[in-house]
């Protein structure tokens, strides 16, 4: 898998976690940690080639292999806003 604009080390890196990890009710997502909030969004980035099923304007069905994604970031802390092909 090919990924366009990956930020080797995004600003959020350096955001420390502020989760108590001795219960659920104190870790993320019911406490609001920016680094547990930007580490799921990068974790949600594919890491391998897959396949995308669809439908051509003339109703002729086709399979693609994705094999190269463009990130999208945020500004502030560089954190994943999403990804497209």
């Amino acid at each position: 898998m090919e990924i366009i604009d990956d930020c080797p080390n995004p600003k959020w890196h350096n955001i420390p976690c502020t989760c108590d990890h001795s219960s659920v009710l104190t870790e993320f997502p019911i406490k609001d940690c920016i680094h547990c909030k930007c580490e799921k969004q990068e974790n949600s980035i594919p890491k391998n080639d897959f396949n995308v099923k669809g439908v051509d304007i003339n109703n002729n069905s086709f399979e693609k292999t994705v094999t190269k994604i463009t990130i999208v970031r945020g500004d502030k802390f560089e954190d994943c806003l999403g990804w497209y092909f």
